[in-house]
């Protein structure tokens, strides 16, 4: 309904201009006693729509119900962006947390990134930092539960994109060329050897003989090639190395963590 274009996939030139326009708004906020937001809003909305194209007002929905003799039947339903969200994406957000595990910090508290809300008059961004024992048992419950998670992480991080296996021991480079691997997850952070870059889904995992789990299965946005159809796989070395952030229903937080988030 609102196609690809040139600028939308290769943003470089409209990103340009978009740095440009508000960097002179915010000259403006800082110089002059009276200004307008909605004045600014409206420029960016002119300026987006000359680079993307204007967004339909409305769209046409097509979607597949079982009849009685099981057979599939298509529905069409015509509609606008805000009734679609109504009426089959009822996601609460409050229903959720948002969990880090940020080794440099303490654990069991509440952070922020400082110019990060950047919605004008958003609410603020907030995560409850954990350490990676409790992250694993928030995914692990979530999965139990038939709840997919949705996390961020480090995906560059020794990714075979060819298998779509995330495996720290996949690629010994350090080792081959005489290299210790020395630094530990916190080190990573503080040195910019890791960041979070990327988010996805976890929606399985698989447990050895042991009853452990040594894998866990990833939904990506990347298309449908490679062996699991444009799913990936990580190893429980490579979550704990490389997860930064994951988001779960407010069911699973303990009270005590509940008694933080509020």
């Amino acid at each position: 309904s609102y196609p690809e274009s040139t600028h939308s996939s290769n943003s470089r030139g409209l990103n340009m201009v978009l740095s440009e326009l508000f960097r002179q708004n915010a000259e403006i906020v800082m110089t002059e006693s009276e200004y307008s937001i909605q004045a600014m809003l409206d420029k960016t909305y002119r300026v987006l729509v000359r680079f993307l194209g204007k967004p339909p007002s409305q769209f046409k929905w097509e979607y597949s119900v079982s009849d009685p003799d099981k057979s599939k039947l298509s529905k069409f339903i015509d509609t606008t962006p805000m009734s679609f969200a109504k009426e089959f994406c009822k996601i609460n957000l409050d229903d959720y947390v948002s969990y880090t595990n940020d080794p440099r910090n303490s654990y069991n508290k509440l952070y922020g990134v400082e110019y990060l809300g950047n919605v004008w008059g958003g609410n603020k961004v907030r995560y409850l930092n954990v350490d990676m024992d409790r992250i694993r048992t928030l995914v692990r419950e979530s999965i139990d539960a038939n709840d997919p998670v949705w996390f961020g992480s480090d995906v560059g991080q020794v990714y075979h994109r060819k298998t779509a296996v995330l495996d720290k021991e996949r690629f010994a480079y350090l080792r081959f060329l005489g290299i210790e691997d020395l630094l530990s997850k916190k080190s990573r952070i503080d040195t910019c050897q890791s960041l979070m870059t990327h988010a996805m889904v976890f929606s399985g995992y698989h447990k050895d003989q042991y009853g452990k789990i040594d894998w866990y299965e990833i939904e990506n946005s990347w298309g449908s090639d490679g062996p699991y159809g444009g799913s990936l796989v990580c190893t429980d070395q490579w979550f704990g190395e490389y997860v930064y952030q994951l988001v779960t229903k407010k069911k699973l937080a303990t009270k005590s963590e509940l008694v933080i988030w509020n």
